[in-house]
């Protein structure tokens, strides 16, 4: 239900829309789980992709918001990675592998409600 209010009932944008999500769930299950720094980066650096995509084909108002919010989440915690420690030399326990597990998880529950 939520795919179609999405893709805005075109039939080419629900084509464009079933291709972004089966390349956004392909990147998304190949992720692993972020363990240091340069796993969140990766992780976030895939959600924030994800969310180009998305928004380029997703019509409807209410994912919008959610696709920008998980944007802006995203890029905070790459921001903070890329900023804070370009080197990735902290500890794990000090990184923003937390984050990107949440950004992650946070990934998958939005492009399952887009894409079914």
């Amino acid at each position: 239900m939520l795919a179609l209010a999405a893709c805005g009932g075109s039939p080419s944008s629900g084509s464009d829309l079933a291709s972004v999500c089966k390349q956004q769930q392909a990147a998304l299950a190949s992720a692993p789980q972020p363990v240091g720094l340069s796993g969140a980066a990766d992780v976030l650096k895939r959600v924030t992709t994800m969310n180009r995509a998305l928004l380029d084909t997703v019509d409807d108002d209410v994912l919008v918001a959610r696709i920008k919010r998980l944007d802006l989440n995203a890029r905070r915690g790459l921001a903070a990675i890329e900023n804070t420690d370009p080197d990735r030399s902290m500890s794990p326990l000090r990184t923003g592998a937390a984050s990107g597990r949440r950004v992650l998880s946070a990934a998958k529950s939005l492009l399952n409600d887009v894409c079914s």
